[in-house]
């Protein structure tokens, strides 16, 4: 296992400015830069950097705003906010999670399809309290957790350590089946594979809690 260094910016006309705190999501050979900033300012998420890691070119996507709205929306520029990707019917999407301007959190969730590069604002999903400097992962299937970060508490800021589940895609009736199982049994990983596997549950429901 060995680092090799593929690109380093230098200030030229087509590069992206320098940033820390974005999120990265990768589609084939292609690295889109979603957000991020500095101390000073956060960069918008209306132009999206793509890094092409076959050409080692850079060039710049303008994302459509949400329109589904009676006005037009669109995600406002923040760094220090959390992304996860998964593949759907509809190719692969991309959920940005809070985040901060510098100035103020953000406790809304947005989708980004990255085959139309079109935004929409996850309309009956947010947070429960703005939150930022958090981390969130995504099962193959959209089930979103999100963990830690920093939330506004009595006029300043506060460390976490909940843990929040959310659904981001329509689960299959099976999943559905599964997490009613969970929530009936919730010490299933003390039941043995065998016996697990004779009252009928399928054998890669069993794989998630009896890796061996």
């Amino acid at each position: 296992m060995n680092w090799e260094q593929v690109f380093v910016g230098n200030g030229q006309d087509g590069e992206p400015a320098g940033r820390y705190r974005h999120e990265i999501a990768r589609v084939g050979n292609k690295l889109y830069i979603i957000g991020g900033g500095t101390g000073e300012y956060a960069f918008e998420l209306m132009e999206i950097p793509v890094y092409d890691l076959d050409t080692d070119t850079w060039s710049f996507l303008s994302p459509k705003a949400d329109d589904s709205f009676r006005n037009t929306l669109a995600p406002l520029a923040r760094k220090c906010h959390s992304a996860v990707q998964v593949s759907t019917d509809v190719g692969p999407q991309v959920f940005v999670v809070g985040g901060s301007d510098g100035q103020s959190m953000f406790d809304d969730i947005w989708r980004l399809n990255i085959k139309e590069m079109q935004w929409n604002l996850m309309q009956k999903t947010a947070l429960p309290h703005p939150l930022h400097f958090h981390s969130s992962t995504i099962t193959s299937y959209g089930c979103m957790y999100v963990f830690g970060g920093i939330e506004p508490k009595d006029e300043a800021t506060s460390r976490n350590n909940t843990l929040y589940k959310v659904w981001v895609c329509i689960p299959k009736l099976s999943e559905i089946c599964w997490e009613a199982i969970l929530s009936f049994q919730p010490n299933l990983e003390q039941v043995d594979k065998k016996t697990l596997l004779n009252i009928g549950i399928p054998a890669h429901f069993v794989d998630r809690v009896h890796l061996t």
